[in-house]
This record gives C-alpha cells, sequence and structure tokens, in this order.
C-alpha cells in the first residue's frame, strides 16, 4: 500500500510538472528497480499506482471542463455512456503501469542474478 501511494504521488507530481503521459510507465519501472516486489506483486501495485492516478485525473476532467469532450468521444467510439471512457481510460493506465513495473522487477532480477 506505501508503494502505491509513493508511486502514485511520484506519477501526480511528474503529470504536474512535465504533462506527457510516458511517466507512466518510467517511474513506475524505476521505483521497481529499487523495490524488492516479486514481479507479479510489482504489476498489481504499479498497475494499481497508475489505474489510480488516472481515474483521479480522469474524474477531475469530466467533473471540471471535459464533459462536452467526453460526451462527443462517447459519440465517435459508440459506447452507451460517458462513463465508459473513466473505465477504457482506467484499465489502459493500469496495464501500462503494471507492464513498466513488472520489467523494473524483471530488470532488477536480471542485474542481481550471478552469471
Amino acid at each position: 500500500m506505501v508503494f502505491i501511494l509513493i508511486c502514485t504521488i511520484c506519477l501526480l507530481l511528474m503529470q504536474l510538472l512535465f504533462p506527457i503521459w510516458i511517466w507512466v510507465l518510467i517511474i513506475p519501472c524505476l521505483l521497481q528497480i529499487l523495490a524488492l516486489d516479486p514481479p507479479w506483486s510489482a504489476f498489481l501495485k504499479g498497475g494499481c499506482s497508475g489505474g489510480l492516478l488516472w481515474l483521479i485525473s480522469s474524474l477531475f476532467y469530466w467533473y471540471t471542463a471535459a464533459d462536452i469532450i467526453a460526451g462527443r468521444m462517447t459519440l465517435m467510439l459508440q459506447l452507451p455512456q460517458p462513463a465508459w471512457l473513466v473505465v477504457i481510460t482506467v484499465l489502459i493506465a493500469f496495464i501500462a503501469a503494471g507492464c513498466a513495473a513488472l520489467s523494473g522487477a524483471l530488470l532488477r532480477i536480471a542485474i542481481a542474478r550471478p552469471t
């Protein structure tokens, strides 16, 4: 739980300082290189942190200014409700951040393994 909060806070800070989406891949990978989690746990923790960040940001934008864009995107993607955009966004972030954290954990194992 602590890792998820630390990773989410780091992701939020980097997203606010440099608003590009690549941080959802870099931060979980780097943090999992430093952590001592097994690969499956790393995937879940990284995925939860990325999904949580994008859930919060999607809901924030949807309720403040992007409800018109969400409606148009819903029509374009032929989804039944705009809430499905939030679900799809969170799933994409979960998978991307989870795979990045898994890569970091496996990289740490590969570096630490004696030859």
